[in-house]
């Protein structure tokens, strides 16, 4: 209900009230100040929730223009990230020719090492001795004796 309507609805309720209409011929003006006195605290609670609704909102406001802010700051770092990548010519930047490059820089290796055979085999050598570069090749992933292997 809109703030016209509820002080519409109040005062009608108060006048019916008075009049002895809605609450029979009986009442006494005890029980019409006790209601009246209900009424204007059950208005006093609206008013008091619809400014603690006013003060959230003006917070929520608040918050809302920082985040947006910040979301702005956050783009326009991203952008600038992005266009210095893109002038760097890192893998970000769009360049088709990336990936290209790095076959040629592993095609080259791979040709080198192919003419080096003492190089490949200390490359090798270096390969096998650090598992973090390359699986244990001692170990197998598929036991061939599987079933009678785990019997022990």
């Amino acid at each position: 209900m809109g703030k016209n309507q509820t002080r519409r609805f109040f005062c009608g309720t108060l006048v019916l009230a008075l009049t002895g209409k809605v609450f029979g011929d009986d009442l006494k003006p005890e029980d019409l100040q006790k209601q009246l006195d209900n009424t204007l605290a059950k208005l006093h609670d609206e008013q008091n929730r619809k400014a603690e609704l006013a003060a959230e909102k003006t917070k929520l406001e608040t918050d809302n223009e920082q985040l947006t802010t910040q979301l702005a700051e956050t783009r326009k770092e991203v952008k600038e990230l992005l266009a210095e990548n893109a002038r760097l010519g890192g893998p970000l930047a769009g360049n088709p020719d990336h990936n290209a490059i790095l076959r040629d820089h592993y095609t080259a290796w791979q040709q080198f090492m192919d003419s080096n055979p003492l190089i490949k085999m200390q490359w090798d050598l270096y390969i096998e001795r650090n598992s973090a570069f390359a699986p244990n090749l001692e170990t197998p992933y598929l036991d061939p004796d599987w079933p009678l292997s785990a019997r022990g």
